[in-house]
């Protein structure tokens, strides 16, 4: 194939007449031109049309051999590997001589029935693009099977841990008529008569082998599809700092025999790379012509991991802590006796919660110093799906662990493993050391927290006389009605409100008033009343530019923009709707409202319009109401007037 370099330096084949009259032929639609020769034992298509200027060029140069070919974009120099099949848009002419036709169909597709250029180029192209893809799927293929040579054979304690898998599956398969029955646990023949009394599917126990079964008819196991599946899982060292969990699919199929052999059949494996921070799944599954270890084929369905649809099943623990310390994983875990105190704090209680703890460890390797302090909670609310909120709260990039939890010294992380804290609490005390520098007790602050929640933040900034007296003060107050937590979010907004005021924050009158409600009600509507004049006067510096845009007439109703703040507010209460809630809006240059009156009372509220966005989008009446048609014609004289929507 040719180099990049060698097919700049080629010369640039010249414009016949030929060519220039094909490529002009199609004034509506574009027109490609194909000629085709040999450079250097490779195929070269020619590609001309116009350019911008409407003169006929060299557009692209098409390189073939076999299965390889290179596209160059002589117009801009550029060189890809792409298909010439993706230049041409289906309205675009693309034509040639018959002579150029025959050539190109000898150099590309000798087997080509179409007299097409177009047709000829689209074979070779979706040719060549099959061929790519299997040669992919090939590469990755022996990619793979590089990977799986690696894997060690299964142990022979594995069989151990398929029988408890499968310890659930033992029958007792009785045939009335004939008085027997048959065990599938260990293969004993028995009369009925010896048997105490049973009813179908129900359990008992063989009296022979001594295992608990249950009673199943002979009749419906062979009329029946009679099968019990299983799970088992086995973890093994795969490289240093590499482990594989290997996913076995165990089935007992009585349909054939009464006492059948386990099928046990691998599905899935799954590398764990801890140096590389990574976890892939692959299955056995039908790819590329055949059944074979492949990446997982519906894994969009799935992001978590493939292989988590499998995980209900037993974990296979002989000789588990020596695979973790030949893979030097013992290291990180502080041997599997760590694992299993974080399975006993309640986190993980499964093989699902044993192998997605080890991915979880690799994945994000800040989950090790915090679950080596004993902080298993947090692995726990990590591992029960509120990762982003825990990674949300501590700093990943960090090497110490107060720095990773954000907490501020060596006391309060002691605490905080001996209280064993999760990541709401977690959320709590790193608000506590954002907000004061006070000294308190873990305990004490999510007391605080607890107390005061929804308005946590304000109590932490308050000295502990100051809690006494609130608390105090809360108890003191009928409150059966609103409920203490609501009652604590109103105070909290009052003494806010009463801090926008400029009140004197230590006056006893001010912070435990005797009528809170009152207070609470007059502290609110002040704030509100100086928030309004600050927005009216906001609202007087636009009016002028309102007007201008937006007054207008006809012989019985005039459009016009309010002369002050307060004429929303009074339009609101006269037409009983909530224009005057868009103060703030208006304010803000968000939304304008115009006022509609008759002319011969051009003071009296009649109609009420709101356009945001240069767009006409409310017209409302008197309560609410839909304004009448001669009203609903002269909203669009105005439109049209004002060239709004």
């Amino acid at each position: 194939m040719l180099t990049n370099k060698e097919i700049r330096s080629l010369p640039i084949p010249r414009v016949t007449r030929e060519t220039k009259t094909l490529a002009l032929q199609n004034a509506e639609h574009k027109t490609f031109v194909i000629t085709s020769g040999k450079v250097k034992n490779n195929v070269v298509i020619n590609v001309f049309s116009k350019n911008d200027e409407g003169e006929v060029s060299l557009h692209y140069r098409y390189f073939i051999k076999k299965h390889n070919a290179l596209l160059y974009n002589v117009r801009s120099n550029k060189i890809t590997n792409g298909y010439l099949k993706n230049v041409f848009w289906y309205k675009d002419t693309v034509t040639a001589t018959e002579k150029e036709t025959e050539k190109l169909k000898q150099y590309i597709r000798p087997d080509s029935k179409s007299d097409s250029a177009r047709d000829i180029i689209d074979a070779y192209d979706w040719w060549r693009s099959g061929i790519r893809s299997k040669l992919r799927k090939d590469q990755k293929c022996a990619e793979i099977d590089r990977i799986m040579q690696k894997v060690r054979k299964v142990p022979k304690s594995f069989g151990s841990t398929v029988s408890k898998t499968m310890s659930f599956s033992h029958y007792i398969f009785y045939d009335r008529k004939n008085n027997f029955g048959t065990c599938s646990c260990c293969g004993s023949v028995m009369k009925l008569s010896d048997l105490p009394k049973f009813k179908d599917k129900e359990s008992g126990k063989c009296s022979r082998c001594g295992e608990k079964i249950r009673y199943r008819s002979e009749a419906k196991r062979q009329r029946y599809n009679t099968y019990d599946e299983g799970m088992a899982v086995l973890v093994q060292k795969y490289a240093y700092h590499i482990l594989i969990a290997r996913y076995f699919h165990i089935t007992y199929d009585y349909n054939s025999s009464p006492v059948p052999k386990a099928n046990v059949q691998e599905v899935i494996r799954t590398l764990i790379d801890y140096d590389k921070q990574s976890v892939c799944d692959y299955e056995w599954y039908y790819y590329n012509g055949t059944i074979r270890w492949c990446l997982p084929q519906c894994s969009m369905f799935n992001p978590e991991g493939f292989h988590h649809f499998f995980l209900k099943g037993r974990l296979h623990k002989a000789g588990l802590t020596r695979e973790l310390r030949l893979s030097d994983i013992d290291k990180r875990l502080q041997g599997w006796e760590q694992v299993n105190k974080f399975i006993r704090s309640g986190s993980a209680k499964s093989c699902y919660r044993n192998i997605q703890y080890l991915e979880h460890l690799a994945a994000n390797p800040v989950l090790e110093p915090i679950a080596k302090c004993g902080l298993y909670n947090l692995v726990s609310d990590y591992m029960n799906g509120n990762k982003r909120y825990l990674f949300s709260r501590i700093n990943k990039n960090e090497q110490s662990i107060i720095k990773i939890l954000r907490l501020k010294n060596r006391v309060q992380l002691r605490e905080a493993i001996a209280l064993n804290i999760n990541s709401e609490e977690l959320n709590h005390i790193q608000t506590y050391n954002d907000t004061t520098d006070r000294d308190r007790s873990i305990s004490d602050i999510l007391r605080i927290a607890k107390e005061y929640n929804g308005r946590e933040e304000y109590a932490f900034a308050l000295s502990d006389s100051r809690l006494r007296k609130l608390s105090k003060y809360v108890d003191s107050l009928d409150c059966w009605r609103a409920g203490r937590n609501n009652l604590i979010c109103d105070y909290f907004d009052y003494i806010r409100n009463c801090e926008s005021l400029n009140y004197d924050m230590t006056s006893e009158v001010v912070l435990y008033p005797k009528d809170f409600k009152k207070a609470h009600d007059k502290a609110a509507a002040n704030v509100r009343s100086r928030e309004l004049a600050e927005e009216c006067k906001i609202i007087a510096e636009l009016l002028p530019d309102m007007h201008n845009k937006y007054d207008f007439s006809n012989d019985n109703l005039l459009i016009k923009a309010p002369d002050s703040g307060q004429d929303i507010i009074y339009e609101g209460q006269a037409l009983h709707h909530c224009v005057d809630s868009y103060v703030p809006q208006v304010a803000k240059g968000s939304t304008v409202i115009l006022f509609i009156r008759r002319k011969e009372s051009p003071d009296k509220p009649y109609v009420t319009v709101e356009v945001k966005k240069n767009k006409v989008v409310q017209v409302r009446g008197f309560g609410n109401k839909k304004p009448e048609s001669d009203v609903t014609d002269f909203v669009e004289q105005f439109k049209r007037a004002k060239c709004i929507a």
